[in-house]
């Protein structure tokens, strides 16, 4: 007599979730990244000829699916696998399913999933301008706070070129020079350029060019465009509202080109792209905003980052104006 034994031997390759740092936003264009892990003493090279393909999901309906061929893993190492693909709108918050699949011989031969959470962009304005004939007992005047910022990424991931692996770490980080410019309406009869900086007076306008600035991170190699998204949104905060995130209290700002931010056109500017400083803003030498912009996605998570404006001297009011100009 004799028996035979069957035992089954664990594919040296599986796949890792990695978790993103943010939610993921509608309409929004992020990248999801997997490691693929090789327990092997052999390498995995195009000719072996490994898929991992990469699934989007809401319940049991796909949103999105793509694959990338000829998967390479050195020996005994990892590699990072990640995907560029848009959420879609009308998700109303749901998590979706993340779900990374090995394909080999056109069988899966191991699969990981994670649950992430999705939110619609904010939509917030301030209110329009007043005539207050004081500023709100809770206003005092403040410098910008300092926020904590991630405002760079790096990764690495192998490349098999020559018939050899080779080792490549990129990084991109974001410009802390390219600030928020804050300029005097120009149709503003206050607006002054002295000594390097505007004046105006509270009561009128100014309008914001934001062209966000990134560069490759110091010492790391350049990203390819595929590595990486633009940057997709962008607040401004307000120093007569403290600088408070809370809805109504700071503006969305329009994405006017790629990388290029302004304010969104304003009805009682006739259309034009203004914010308008109170009234009752009191005098002084450092009026500044505070930017914030994120969704700049890279496969090591999101850049995000806070940044003040160039500054503008604010002296007297509109009301100095109005009264100068009355005729007795």
């Amino acid at each position: 007599n004799h028996w035979v034994r069957y035992w089954s031997v664990q594919h040296p390759l599986q796949l890792q979730t990695v978790t993103p740092n943010s939610l993921y936003r509608e309409n929004t264009q992020v990248i999801t990244s997997f490691r693929i892990q090789n327990s092997a003493a052999v390498n995995f090279i195009p000719t072996n000829n490994i898929s991992v393909r990469f699934t989007a999901c809401l319940g049991n309906t796909a949103l999105y699916s793509t694959t990338k061929h000829s998967v390479i893993v050195p020996a005994y190492g990892d590699n990072l696998m990640y995907f560029k693909w848009t959420v879609p709108s009308g998700l109303n918050g749901a998590n979706l399913t993340l779900k990374g699949e090995i394909v080999s011989g056109g069988v899966v031969i191991d699969t990981k999933t994670l649950s992430h959470g999705t939110e619609k962009k904010p939509v917030s304005q301030t209110p329009d301008t007043v005539f207050e004939k004081s500023a709100p007992s809770s206003f005092s005047l403040t410098s910008p706070p300092y926020r904590t910022n991630t405002a760079s990424a790096q990764w690495s991931e192998w490349v098999y070129e020559n018939n050899q692996f080779i080792r490549r770490t990129y990084g991109l980080t974001l410009n802390t020079a390219s600030l928020p410019i804050i300029v005097p309406d120009v149709n503003s009869p206050s607006r002054e350029y002295k000594n390097g900086v505007w004046h105006m007076k509270s009561g009128y306008g100014f309008i914001v060019d934001w062209n966000i600035g990134l560069q490759t991170l110091s010492g790391r190699t350049a990203p390819t465009t595929a590595m990486y998204t633009n940057a997709q949104m962008a607040f401004l905060y307000f120093p007569e509202f403290r600088y408070d995130t809370g809805i109504g209290k700071f503006r969305v700002l329009d994405r006017m080109a790629t990388n290029a931010f302004q304010l969104p056109m304003n009805a009682k500017g006739y259309y034009a792209r203004l914010h308008f400083i109170p009234l009752w803003f009191p005098n002084t030498n450092y009026y500044r905003v505070q930017g914030y912009v994120a969704d700049i996605w890279t496969p090591a998570g999101m850049i995000s980052g806070y940044l003040n404006s160039s500054p503008i001297v604010i002296s007297e009011s509109a009301y100095d104006d109005w009264y100068a100009r009355r005729v007795h």
